[in-house]
């Protein structure tokens, strides 16, 4: 009875997530070459006010590939077949297959900060190139240094 009354206590105290509220979404065709192996997927992306990128990929399913979630801080998460099992952690030090969302999700993020037009962005690990007009983005491109992986994203909208 007594362990009873500590596993429902315990399960009373953990943290629930809040649900996620998008401020806005797109969807986007996304192409992700792993290993030279090309994958094209159906996605959406969203972006919550509190600064959350939510990415959702599919491929001629209803059921979810892989969904992908960046907070604001250093925190993100993913779970789905893609993924084998589900990742929670820093993004400072994501797996290598969920890096390059970590550098896309961190320029979504960001994106209504970007001017209208083309640019490219470097960091020590990666390359990105945003393609912006009337104020949207157009494409999201990433390339890894390390491994030659290409994530990129085109806009719907």
């Amino acid at each position: 009875m007594v362990l009873v009354a500590c596993l429902f206590a315990a399960g009373c105290a953990t943290r629930q997530e809040a649900p996620f509220v998008p401020k806005s979404s797109s969807l986007a065709l996304t192409q992700w070459r792993l290993d030279g192996n090309p994958l094209v997927f159906d996605s959406v992306v969203a972006l919550s006010a509190d600064g959350i990128v939510k990415v959702t990929l599919f491929k001629q399913a209803a059921t979810p590939l892989l969904e992908l979630q960046f907070g604001p801080g250093d925190q993100g998460s993913a779970h789905g077949p893609l993924v084998g099992r589900s990742w929670r952690g820093n993004l400072g030090n994501p797996p290598i297959l969920l890096a390059p969302w970590a550098a896309a999700a961190n320029i979504l993020r960001n994106s209504d900060a970007l001017p209208n037009g083309e640019r490219e962005i470097h960091t020590g690990a990666y390359r990105a190139a945003v393609s912006k007009a009337a104020g949207k983005l157009k494409v999201l491109s990433i390339v890894s240094e390390d491994t030659g992986d290409v994530l990129t994203l085109r806009f719907r909208n």
